[in-house]
Parts: structure tokens; sequence; C-alpha cells
């Protein structure tokens, strides 16, 4: 169990493609995944665990199965949101913080979290992801009554909710934070800053011509240097105090303004690289022309109205 605890811990997975369960005190060609093989390494450790092991296999009770992994998982995170529901309510009062997005098999999930005060201090909490069967506010509004039911938490205690300003979210009449008023009228609803924030610094980048192609320059810089030839003419120049330190280019995000500064940066701090890995690439003709990136970027950096 400790040993599974560490894995979901660290946030490494557990398993592997190819797992060999039924001599893990013995050294393996194959990986047989982050739990199975630190499992192998206690054993050359503490002798008795590997005696377990060994005793354990011929009743055919290892305990290793997925399943059982799973399960003891699913145990360990029943424990901590326990505590988490137990200090919520000790708080007597809190607000809800959801969001949603779509995951990496193109998967709705809709995150929930709650702040409170705890002995003078503010905390927030991460409770789980839910996978809705659609967006609309009605069905994210039951859900979310439904997650704070099962988790034992009295609806009336809050006394606030933050949101995007999605429309199935901030809606007047339909939008979750409108459901949610009716039944507790002292749940203040407030658009998210972060996102308010974004959302103001992308106008200022529509209106402002010199920052929108400033940033259109350091994300055709990004394209330009993804290629594994031109990256590597980037990295040829040593680093020193004439070029600085090479950073790997990153691309720009349309929704997150800190990937946004983070891409500006690794410009900013080696163009003098870029300049003249953009000019040796242009000499090679590596197959298409740089010339004008280069423009771009001679005017990118000589424009007095960005620096201001």
């Amino acid at each position: 169990m400790e040993t599974l605890i560490f894995t979901a811990v660290q946030n490494i997975p557990q398993r592997n493609n190819a797992e060999e369960r039924a001599h893990v005190d013995k050294i393996s060609d194959t990986n047989r995944g982050n739990f199975l093989e630190l499992l192998h390494l206690r054993c050359r450790d503490i002798p008795w665990l590997s005696f377990k092991l060994e005793q354990s296999l011929k009743k055919h009770t290892l305990w290793l199965s997925p399943d059982i992994q799973n399960e003891i998982i699913d145990i360990a995170a029943g424990l901590v949101r326990q505590t988490l529901c137990e200090n919520i309510t000790n708080a007597e009062i809190f607000s809800l913080i959801v969001d949603e997005t779509t995951d990496v098999s193109n998967d709705e999930q809709l995150s929930i979290c709650f702040r409170y005060v705890m002995q003078g201090e503010v905390q927030e909490s991460f409770i789980g992801f839910y996978n809705p069967k659609n967006t609309e506010g009605k069905t994210l509004f039951i859900l979310i009554k439904s997650v704070l039911q099962d988790l034992r938490l009295n609806i009336k205690s809050m006394v606030g909710q933050c949101y995007d300003g999605a429309t199935n979210m901030s809606g007047v009449q339909k939008g979750v934070a409108a459901r949610m008023q009716e039944i507790v009228p002292e749940a203040v609803y407030v658009h998210c800053y972060a996102h308010r924030l974004n959302l103001t610094l992308q106008d200022t980048l529509e209106a402002n011509i010199v920052l929108k192609n400033a940033l259109g320059v350091v994300q055709s810089l990004h394209h330009f240097f993804h290629s594994p030839k031109r990256e590597a003419i980037l990295k040829s120049f040593a680093n020193n105090d004439k070029f600085g330190k090479y950073i790997k280019l990153k691309s720009s995000c349309a929704t997150r303004w800190t990937c946004r500064l983070e891409a500006v940066k690794s410009v900013l701090c080696q163009i003098l690289r870029i300049l003249l890995a953009l000019k040796q690439c242009s000499m090679k003709k590596i197959q298409k022309p740089v010339l004008m990136p280069l423009v771009y970027l001679l005017l990118f950096v000589t424009s007095s109205s960005f620096w201001d």
C-alpha cells in the first residue's frame, strides 16, 4: 500500500503494458511498470517482503492485480476527501469554484474546488474531476448538487460561487449561477478574475497592432525552429554573455497569458542567437526561405513602441 500511495503522490503511472507479477522479487528483462519495479526494489532491501510475496504466489493471493490497485487508490482518495469535507464543514461557510475542460481523450471534465477558512487561513481544496453527460447549465447544476450531497456538505452554507463567463455557467436565467442562487440566494456569483484578466489582455492585444504583430513573430519563430535541423543550428551558438543562455523557443497560447510571457522571454533572452541562426538558415537554404521572418524579427527588435 505504501508503494502504491507513493506512486500516486508522485503522480506517476503504476502500470505498464507488459506486467509479470509472478516473480516480483526477481529481476525481469521487461519493464513491469513503476509499481512492480518499486516493489522489486523494496524486496532487495527487505528480505521478509521477498519471502512473503513468494509464499503469497503459491496461494494465488498476491494482491498485485490492477483491480486491487485501483480499489486501494479509491479507498485512499475517499479518506482524503473525507478529511477535506470535515475541514469544510468545520469552517461553517464555503465558496465553490468550478471549471470545465476536455481531457486528452476529448471527454468533458468538470473540476470542483472549495474555498474556505481554516484556523484563520484561506484554503482551497480540489475535490475531483467529474464527467458530465453534456455541458448544458441544467446538467452541470444537477451534477454539482449531487456532488455536494455525496460529500454531505450543506448547500445552504455556500456564500460564493466562481465560474468563467460562459453562458452555461453565468447565464442570467439558465446558467449554473442563476440556478444555484434560486436555492441559495446568499451564494454570490463571481466571474473568475483570472479569466477576466485573460479576456482583457486578449482584447488589448487585438487593439494594439504593434503588440499583435510582435506576438505573431514570436509564434512564427517557434514554428520555424520547431524543425530539428533548424533547432540544431540555433543550439550551435554556445552559451555565453554575447548570445545568452540557450532557451527552447516556446509556443504562445490563445487562452493562457502566462504561456505568452514565457514565449516572449524565450525570444528576448537570445535575440542575437536567433538572428544569426536565421541568417545561417537562409544561407544554407534549409527548406523554405527565412527572409521574411528575419525582417519581421528585426522590426520586432527595433520597434520602440513595443519596448515602450
